[in-house]
């Protein structure tokens, strides 16, 4: 629970510094983009804190595209029988 609690701090903290730069600026676009990445990123640093489940990008990318591939893979093992 205290990683959670340093990763909130600390993000905020990055938050509070950069949006006050993105504000001044008057940087829309960049600033709902950072603050998208940094939500992504606390959120799934707060996993690995709490030892969570993650998958990798190799076994969401292997989720998503066995749908189109498995067809294609079993076509291809009938048409070598």
């Amino acid at each position: 629970m205290l990683t959670v609690w340093g990763v909130l701090i600390v993000g905020a903290a990055i938050i509070f510094l950069e949006g006050r730069v993105l504000l001044k600026r008057k940087s829309k676009k960049e600033m709902i983009v950072f603050s998208s990445f940094m939500i992504i990123a606390m959120l799934f640093y707060m996993g690995v804190g709490l030892h969570l489940p993650i998958p990798t990008p190799a076994e969401v990318l292997g989720n998503i595209l066995n749908p189109l591939v498995g067809p294609i893979d079993q076509w291809m093992k009938e048409g070598n029988s």
